[in-house]
């Protein structure tokens, strides 16, 4: 049998006190194996304790491998996010702690070091991002934002390979908070931690909106025959496991029992752990996801709408009445938290009338995101000009010149190994400006800007029903970009997590 390394000394305990004796069949090997690595083998142990049934899951999911009946799950260890005592009033302020306030935090101004482990590879990792998908699910309006926000989270990372022990084991030498950052781990973990002192105390908050557990589930093969000497043994086996010896064994090693059994100074009303989803290929999919994900550098430029059209009114999914500037502003908002510390960045508002003397005003100059610029960091003034951001009325759209003037800038910041492109966020066409001009000059000039070795592709989110979707659909074919349209405004924080995966899947290649 293979045994999860959290819960193997007690199971191989538990295993030595089976009555055996009956040939071919004497006696129990208990390997120690992560479940990721039991998950990629070949050959399947009769019996399988992974720290979380969702390996199992996973398991039953694949073609052509050994399925596994479950039994009674042998105990259960909660997801905790680890902090030092003193970062906790700044990440909770004071409230439940929650994934979500977890997201807003690493998003801000001053993130926290937050390390998280690969949850294609660890069940600390793969329940972390079970219980961050399912808290932004609730604290989302609708699965676009939902998807950005835990792009946020993964794009903040300051460890995406973290191990939780050695994280905790590190954390007992540190001697300054502020070193040990923001982590997951068990419970049990962080318990074991404590029993070897620390330097600086530590907190495990139960994240409220998103509560996972490793849960240890008893899975025996399928095909393994209750009347064979080993169905024999496997059933003295799993008596063993639920015997009251062995809970008093899980409970001393720092896991709870189904049947109450708390570890020695843990909390006994938690928040309960939400089951595993049913959807596995999903859950294997966003896991995926977050391991492959990697920081590029890139240079990007933002140029949002100022025309008049965007002072109008609309009504929201949650039946709130708002403006399309203030649809567009939250887009740009979550496009700004979205960069990593590898990205240069600029901001453009376009718009004109009579008298503008440009087709475009620069309100954040391009340059690197944790540079400074007039006096902040990049970041925080780019933010900062997003919220204040207002369109001026009779203002009218120069959509074809300021993508034109876009890809002019951007060109030079190109070359080897760095992605440069331009993100246009607009709910019109290029009809009425002083600076429009026909369609078909303007894609001529969009070609003749065309470099093979500084490549600029043009991604676009098209809003409303007076977006010219066909022009901008022609522009990211011809720079190799992505147009995406959000004909409602509950569609608008979609098509942004649509073409933020787009941009990073064309950086990727």
């Amino acid at each position: 049998m293979t045994a999860a390394p959290e819960i193997a000394a007690v199971v191989t305990r538990a295993a030595a006190a089976v009555p055996h004796g009956r040939a071919g069949c004497d006696s129990i090997t208990v390997t120690t194996e992560d479940p990721a690595q039991t998950l990629r083998a070949a050959r399947k142990p009769d019996v399988w304790i992974p720290s979380s049934s969702a390996w199992l899951a996973m398991a039953g999911d694949q073609g052509g491998q050994s399925s596994y009946r479950s039994e009674e799950t042998l105990a259960t260890s909660p997801i905790v996010i680890v902090c030092p005592d003193a970062e906790a009033p700044k990440l909770w302020a004071g409230r439940p702690a929650s994934w979500a306030a977890l997201a807003g935090a690493v998003a801000g101004d001053r993130p926290p070091a937050l390390s998280m482990p690969d949850p294609t590879r660890d069940s600390v990792g793969l329940l972390s991002i079970l219980g961050a998908q399912t808290a932004m699910a609730k604290s989302a309006a609708d699965a676009g934002q939902a998807e950005l926000r835990l792009l946020t989270l993964r794009t903040k990372l300051a460890d995406a390979n973290a191990d939780s022990t050695a994280t905790l084991a590190a954390a007992r030498k540190a001697a300054d908070a502020t070193a040990i950052g923001v982590f997951p781990a068990t419970e049990q973990q962080l318990w074991l931690s404590r029993k070897s002192g620390h330097r600086i105390a530590l907190r495990g908050a139960y994240p409220a909106d998103g509560p996972t557990a490793a849960d240890f589930p008893v899975a025996v093969r399928s095909d393994l025959l209750d009347e064979d000497p080993r169905g024999l043994l496997t059933e003295k086996l799993i008596a063993q496991l639920h015997s009251t010896t062995t809970r008093e064994l899980l409970t001393a090693s720092g896991l709870r029992t189904p049947q109450g059994g708390v570890p020695d100074g843990l909390p006994e009303k938690i928040p309960a752990a939400a089951p595993v989803p049913a959807d596995v290929a999903g859950l294997r999919a966003v896991a995926a996801r977050w391991s492959s994900y990697k920081e590029i550098t890139s240079r990007v430029l933002i140029a949002v709408d100022a025309s008049g059209s965007m002072n109008q009114p609309v009504v929201d999914g949650q039946g709130r009445r708002t403006t399309r500037a203030e649809m567009l502003r939250r887009s740009a908002l979550d496009i700004t938290r979205l960069f990593g510390n590898k990205t240069d960045v600029g901001l453009w508002f376009f718009g004109s009338d009579a008298v503008s003397r440009s087709a475009h005003t620069e309100a954040v100059p391009v340059g690197p995101i944790t540079g400074e610029v007039g006096g902040e960091q990049r970041r925080k003034a780019l933010v900062g000009r997003v919220r204040t951001y207002q369109p001026a009325s009779g203002a009218d759209t120069p959509l074809y010149r300021t993508i034109l003037d876009g890809v002019s800038t951007m060109k030079p910041r190109g070359g080897e190994g760095v992605v440069t492109l331009v993100v246009v966020l607009t709910d019109g066409r290029d009809d009425t400006s002083r600076y429009s001009m026909a369609k078909d000059v303007f894609l001529s000039r969009l070609i003749s800007l065309h470099d093979d070795q500084r490549p600029v592709p043009v991604f676009s989110v098209c809003y409303g029903a007076g977006a010219d979707t066909s022009i901008l659909r022609s522009v990211a074919t011809l720079t190799g970009g992505t147009s995406v349209v959000a004909d409602k405004p509950d569609d608008l924080a979609a098509a942004v997590a649509k073409l933020f995966i787009a941009a990073r899947r064309g950086a990727a290649k």
